[in-house]
């Protein structure tokens, strides 16, 4: 599983229709806007690192008051785990 915070950049008055749309999204929580609403923070849930990419492309699509999404932490724990071997029990 990939958990990023990611922040989704919007015109202020395009804020609060993107937030509708965007609670239809189970893998999308959002946390705060800024305060003049052009900057949403969520964090995003995906399977893989070559979902998440595709997954914000096809929001992008679907909302198109989205002007760009940027990724500020990604964590990769669980894919590094399974790559190393860490995590599986003896």
């Amino acid at each position: 599983m990939i958990i990023t915070g990611s922040v989704i950049y919007v015109r202020p008055e395009d804020s609060a229709a993107v937030l509708r749309k965007l609670v239809e999204y189970p893998q999308i929580t959002f946390h705060v806007g800024s305060d003049d609403g052009s900057e949403l923070i969520v964090n995003f849930e995906a399977p893989t690192q070559d979902d998440l990419e595709p997954f914000c492309s096809m929001l992008k699509t679907e909302i198109p008051e989205i002007i760009d999404i940027g990724h500020v932490y990604i964590n990769f724990e669980d894919e590094v785990d399974s790559l190393t071997g860490n995590g599986e029990q003896d």
